[in-house]
């Protein structure tokens, strides 16, 4: 009995076992279930909290085998959750079609505004140059005129500013949900 008590000292003597770190596979899968519970939690956020089935991730459902009856019907809510989303997502990915349209007509728009705008500022430079040209009696009032022309033409130029800056703003509005949805699809 002697030699057993010395051997149960020598076991007892040892320094405790180190915990292993899990293995990639292991941390790959804890992530996943973590990324699944996000959007189950996320899906209830956005379905307003309605009563639905919830993911319960045990070891007994695991070793039951590759798919448990639970573990089944939690991968049918999932594929209910994600055929929600999916209809969600491709709504919303319309109206950004829809929108981005919009601005690429909106940049046509601009477009030829700027051509019109310029064509109109050198007919009044021409003018301009011919009033001077002749200097008939008539120069003043022809001058005023084509004045309040230029004017007009640098209003619009302005308009033609401000148009640029909304359009920024709605393209910057734009990259936003895009990067929303980016996150949302990681």
């Amino acid at each position: 009995m002697d030699a057993d008590a010395s051997e149960v000292e020598a076991i007892d003597v040892r320094p405790p076992r180190r915990v292993r770190k899990p293995s990639a596979k292991a941390q790959q899968s804890e992530e996943n279930r973590g990324s699944v519970d996000a959007a189950l939690l996320s899906s209830d956020d956005q379905n307003g909290g309605t009563d639905q089935r919830t993911v319960v991730y045990d070891a007994g459902t695991r070793k039951k085998g590759r798919r448990g009856g639970a573990e089944q019907k939690s991968v049918r809510t999932m594929q209910d959750q994600m055929q929600k989303q999916t209809i969600i997502l491709k709504t919303l990915l319309e109206a950004w079609t829809k929108q981005e349209a919009y601005h690429k007509t909106l940049e046509a728009e601009v477009s030829l505004i700027k051509q019109e705008l310029q064509a109109v500022k050198e007919e009044c430079q021409a003018v301009k140059d011919e009033l001077r040209s002749t200097k008939q009696e008539m120069a003043d009032a022809i001058n005023t005129a084509v004045d309040q022309v230029f004017k007009s033409a640098h209003k619009m130029a302005y308009q033609l500013a401000i148009l640029q800056a909304e359009n920024a703003a709605f393209r910057k509005a734009n990259e936003l949900v895009t990067q929303r949805k980016h996150r949302q699809k990681k």
